[in-house]
């Protein structure tokens, strides 16, 4: 999560007179140095009972001993009176736990009804009883009776309404939402309209509002359960309620004060932020869990963060500061340096921060200024930078890094970044040193190649030229990053058509990277292919560019299957053909293929390779088949694991119901599993509704929770989650399931699929599938077309900037920064160009 100095689930790293100096590489966490200025106190602990607790030994009280059998019953008939117990006209009494009643004794075991039925007989026979009072008595009498009825009929309505209620919030949240809007809440006591207004708030149920605003009428709790609903349910639907909320701005009671303020922020009237801001400068901020600092900052707008820069208190200062680069124009670079010398450390900091996001020019001498010192601001600095500023930031830092090691660790974490800012401050610092290291120089080309810059050649020159192969080679690879293939075509085609073997090899190896293509290229390509020793490589690259001659060669090469021995050169070949006729769609040697990969005779390897192949050529009939025989156990395992491997491409609609068999037996094997994995992973979304149902089923549950954890959507997450909420053993096992990571990776298909189920089961709480994923994604799994992290990355980043989905634009920012490529979001969040909205959001879920 990106540091937000009032979030309160974030911390701030920087005490003043509190940081270390970075004497080695800063890779390790740098730890925490600062506390918000007027952060609130902690909340006092609950108070000890003053009562003792309830004992556990026996009851207290004595139990009634049972009356002895009397000595005068005769056997088989009914006992005699007691010669010691007086005669009385009442029979003795029940043993305790007994009810005993008579038909003749009506008035006498009626309870109340029987005493006042009772009472009026008597006044009615009574002789020196006045008129009136036997008149007036019975009236009396007969009105307690009544009220006393209406008050158990009332004490009854109210527990049956509270059963209600309680059977309501049992139910799953979208069938509870819906009973409870047609409850009846004035039966309800009002900590029940409390907890029944809290849940519709919870859910944010727009339809609800009117019955929210009707209760800020109500008692004290009910009264804040509405206002917190309210600031749940926001803007535009909770807007009407402005006024009503205006008005407890001055309620007696200042935590529901604070609370409505908060929610006229959250329904966007400009009345609650004065108030807010009084709060935060009090150490009170919100307690609603709808509070966020950037929704404040956002009501405020740019104007308002700018007036607040003065504010007295240095936590408004600070909340100011670090917003205002959401909205930062270049006229407000003077304003915000201002606060960069604030006589508080913190808010100084975050000012810095801002300035690198908006002004690195205004900001340059500040950071100079703010680090003379010495050492002690350094850490909290380079944390705030690397977490909030990305590659602007930490290129202000970096002529002033404290050692070496911490120098050269910037420089690399600021090539890694994706963040096109990068590569200004990089040049400039190798143009400063002396004698760069070969490192150096290669951090500096790879930012230079993510940002398809020409001075990529010029930076790799001395390595190209070097008599050191091994940097020779490491600098032709750094050609092959290059995002504009133009760069570096004319040297790589050079270095192919006259460098040594090893050096020849690699030139071509980065052609394929590259997407080096032009006519030149493909002539020298094409030449390389009757050379044993390059025609692998070669293939590999001519078939990126989609020639037809490339297309020719990989077809003859892979219609007959490869026969043992293999050398390595033939091997490297067929895996060359097989990527290629992947790449180009040549669905005609599909057939031969899968007879390939269902023979025991092939290579294991060559068999992983073509059932890669064949979850990109695969037609809808032969992916039918391979179900059939991927649940096959008369297959040997390996054959039946590469079959699913060509299924989580895509499964035919005819194998759903086969697949969809396998799960609901619930068998606890491989091909249960194989079926749930590629439910899953072939996003069958026709499949959903009954994988949902299976959830109920203890026997089926693990392989349908296994399938919309790789498969799902928003729509089945939150069943999902809650299924594993209430299950850990299921829990325990999906982690199982995890590992190994069961997604496939192509570079002919996105990613976002994948993330499209993880992400909502993450907002749902279910956070392991999501985790796994991104790791998964930093780390891909190896195969035939499986992409490098840097093109992972360099897809995603496209999507976020290109895509007219908001959707998919979502998805790619959150892929992004949980996979290790947050600079990359920082640099669009900055941009406010497209994808600037959703990358916010992204980093505000990542820390």
């Amino acid at each position: 999560m990106a540091y937000d100095p009032l979030d309160p689930d974030t911390e701030v790293e920087d005490l003043p007179g509190e940081a270390t100096a970075v004497s080695g590489p800063p890779g390790a966490e740098i730890p925490g140095t600062s506390t918000v200025p007027d952060a609130p106190a902690p909340p006092p602990s609950s108070p000890a009972r003053p009562f003792p607790a309830q004992p556990s030994g026996p009851s207290p009280h004595k139990a009634v001993p049972a009356a002895p059998a009397s000595p005068y019953a005769k056997d088989g008939a009914a006992p005699l009176a007691d010669p010691f117990t007086p005669a009385t006209s009442q029979p003795p009494a029940a043993p305790a736990g007994v009810v005993s009643a008579k038909k003749n004794q009506a008035f006498a075991k009626r309870g109340f009804t029987g005493t006042i039925m009772g009472t009026m007989v008597f006044l009615a026979k009574s002789k020196r009883i006045p008129l009136g009072v036997k008149i007036g008595a019975p009236l009396l009498l007969l009105v307690g009776a009544v009220a006393g009825v209406m008050v158990w009929m009332n004490v009854r309505a109210r527990d049956e309404a509270t059963a209600r209620l309680d059977a309501a919030l049992a139910l799953p949240a979208a069938e509870a939402v819906s009973r409870l809007r047609g409850l009846d809440a004035s039966d309800l006591e009002p900590e029940s309209r409390a907890r029944l207004i809290g849940f519709l708030g919870a859910q944010r149920d727009t339809a609800s509002v009117p019955r929210f605003m009707n209760a800020l009428d109500d008692s004290p709790v009910v009264q804040r359960a509405a206002v917190d609903a309210l600031a749940a349910v926001g803007a535009p639907a909770g807007t009407p309620a402005a006024d009503a909320l205006a008005g407890l701005l001055s309620a007696e009671d200042a935590e529901l004060a604070r609370a409505a303020a908060w929610a006229l922020v959250r329904v966007e009237d400009g009345r609650g932020i004065g108030p807010t801001l009084a709060a935060l400068a009090a150490g009170t901020p919100p307690t609603h869990d709808s509070y966020a600092p950037r929704d404040l900052a956002s009501a405020m707008g740019r104007e308002g963060l700018l007036e607040a820069l003065g504010h007295e208190s240095a936590t408004v200062r600070q909340l100011a500061a670090y917003h205002l680069g959401d909205y930062c124009r270049p006229e407000d670079s003077p304003a915000i340096a201002a606060v960069a010398g604030d006589a508080d450390t913190a808010t100084a900091d975050t000012a810095l921060v801002t300035l690198a996001r908006c002004d690195t020019v205004a900001a340059e001498p500040l950071i100079e200024r703010a680090l003379e010192g010495g050492d002690a601001r350094w850490n909290g600095l380079y944390t705030r930078m690397q977490q909030d500023a990305g590659a602007a930031g930490l290129g202000l830092l970096l002529p002033h890094a404290p050692d070496d090691p911490a120098r050269r660790w910037i420089i690399h974490e600021m090539a890694t970044s994706l963040d096109r800012r990068a590569a200004f401050p990089l040049v400039a610092e190798l143009a400063r040193v002396e004698d760069p290291q070969p490192q150096v120089r290669l951090d500096v080309a790879l930012a230079l190649a993510t940002a398809g810059d020409a001075r990529l050649v010029e930076v790799l020159a001395p390595l190209l030229e070097g008599e050191d192969d091994d940097g020779a080679l490491l600098a032709i690879a750094r050609l092959g990053d290059s995002s504009d293939p133009a760069v570096v075509e004319e040297t790589l085609v050079e270095l192919a058509r006259r460098a040594p073997e090893a050096r020849r090899r690699a030139a071509i190896e980065a052609m394929g990277d590259a997407g080096v293509c032009g006519e030149d290229a493909q002539r020298q390509l094409a030449r390389l292919l009757a050379q044993r020793d390059y025609r692998a490589a070669a293939l590999r690259a001519l078939g990126r560019c989609g020639a037809d001659r490339a297309s020719e060669v990989a077809e003859r090469e892979v219609a007959e299957p490869l026969e043992s021995p293999i050398t390595r050169q033939d091997g490297d070949f067929r895996l060359a053909a097989l990527e290629t006729v992947a790449d180009n769609g040549r669905a005609d040697v599909a057939d031969a293929l899968f007879e390939q990969v269902v023979d025991p005779a092939t290579d294991p390897t060559i068999r992983g390779a073509i059932a890669d192949a064949l979850a990109a050529l695969a037609p809808e009939a032969m992916r039918d088949r391979a179900t059939d025989r991927m649940t096959d156990p008369q297959l040997p395992r390996a054959i039946r694991a590469a079959l699913r491997r060509v299924l989580t491409a895509g499964v035919a609609s005819a194998s759903v119901p086969r697949l969809l068999g396998f799960v609901r037996g619930g068998a606890d094997d491989d091909r249960t599993r194989d079926a749930a994995v590629v439910l899953g992973l072939a996003h069958h979304a026709d499949s959903r509704d009954e994988l949902v149902e299976l959830l109920g089923d203890e026997r089926a549950a693990r392989h349908a929770a296994l399938a919309l954890m790789l498969g799902g959507d928003a729509e089945t997450a939150p069943a999902l989650a809650a299924r594993v909420e209430r299950d850990e053993a299921l829990r325990r096992a999906l982690t199982q399931d995890l590992d190994p990571a069961p997604w496939t990776f192509d570079r002919g298909r996105s990613v976002l699929p994948h993330l499209a189920s993880a992400v909502p089961l993450r907002d749902a709480s279910f956070v392991q599938p999501y985790s796994a994923l991104c790791e998964a994604l930093e780390d891909p799994p190896e195969g035939l077309r499986s992409p490098t992290p840097l093109q992972i990355h360099r897809a995603l980043l496209e999507t976020l900037t290109t895509s007219e989905s908001a959707s998919a634009r979502r998805l790619a920012a959150e892929g992004l920064a949980c996979s290790g490529a947050r600079a990359a979001v920082l640099n669009v969040r900055d941009s406010r160009g497209a994808g600037a909205a959703e990358a916010r959001d992204a980093l505000s879920h990542v820390r």
